[in-house]
């Protein structure tokens, strides 16, 4: 006999007594979360949480009972009573939704704590590994969310729902959204090299370690050689552009289209940002050249 339910939140009774009692199946996703260091290091550091003490956290009356009835029911012997004082205590339990933001707010503490910060930018979540902030996939950030609300205490199964994880997911990217426009608030040059950051400003450079205050989304694979030579680079160059002036004010060209800035504060794509590129041009062209170089621009 089995009793299907109206609605999901009926309860489905299925009376069989020699049926499967446990399902060990790992998902892609989530097995991609442990073999991610960084994740599998929060995870060791996530625990079990109080909601109740948690959520009234601020009213010493309800502490009280909660306390006082938590340890009548640990020592009570009669059925009844059991019942009663659990039946008591859920109704200091808060709905599940609430559960997902203390829940968040603790991951994002503890995320913190671990020096591997995540936040969400620009439509996208990212976790600081260390060196740069790595951009995490949908499925993997969601598969993560999951297992952190699972050590935190509430129901594994409950978390494998589509809804539940479309739930955390957004209650997630509120509290962790990260303007992107702090990316931009000094004119030092960052580039993160393989073991150290180089940073240039006014003309002066140097290296230092990595700080996720940089807000890099990647690393290049080898560091600074002094002695390094570009042989194929400087043939191509001087194959394309072999007047040195021509490649100077190449070069100044696309500083000002890349820049964020210009030298003078302007927007490359500004009037004032315009006229620094004709002046580039007007330096190093002349004649119908010059004309026609700045026609392009």
């Amino acid at each position: 006999m089995k009793y299907t339910a109206d609605n999901e939140n009926d309860i489905c009774i299925s009376p069989i007594s020699n049926g499967v009692t446990e399902v060990n199946f790992q998902s892609e996703s989530l097995k991609a979360v442990y073999q991610t260091a960084y994740f599998a290091t929060i995870l060791e550091h996530i625990e079990p949480l109080d909601f109740p003490k948690i959520y009234h956290w601020n009213n010493e009356n309800v502490l009280y009972y909660i306390d006082k009835a938590r340890e009548e029911l640990e020592k009570c012997k009669d059925d009844d009573r059991k019942e009663e004082l659990r039946n008591k205590l859920k109704k200091y339990e808060p709905a599940i939704m609430v559960k997902y933001a203390i829940a968040v707010k603790y991951l994002l503490q503890v995320a913190q704590e671990c020096g591997h910060d995540l936040i969400y930018m620009n439509g996208l979540v990212y976790c600081y590994n260390g060196r740069y902030w790595e951009n995490i996939k949908g499925e993997i950030a969601k598969a993560f969310l999951a297992e952190v609300m699972t050590k935190t205490g509430i129901n594994e199964y409950q978390m494998l729902r589509t809804k539940a994880q479309k739930d955390l997911y957004s209650q997630f990217t509120s509290f962790a959204y990260h303007s992107s426009n702090d990316m931009y608030k000094n004119d030092t040059v960052v580039i993160n090299l393989k073991s150290k950051a180089f940073c240039c400003r006014d003309g002066k450079y140097e290296f230092r370690d990595f700080d996720k205050n940089d807000m890099l989304t990647y690393c290049l694979d080898f560091d600074y050689d002094p002695e390094a030579k570009m042989e194929n680079y400087q043939k191509f160059l001087d194959r394309v552009l072999p007047n040195q002036g021509h490649a100077t004010c190449a070069c100044g060209i696309l500083r000002l289209y890349h820049d964020k800035k210009s030298q003078i504060g302007e927007s490359s794509d500004s009037v004032r940002g315009r006229r620094q590129r004709e002046k580039y041009v007007r330096r190093y062209f002349c004649g119908s050249v010059g004309r026609k170089e700045k026609r392009m621009l």
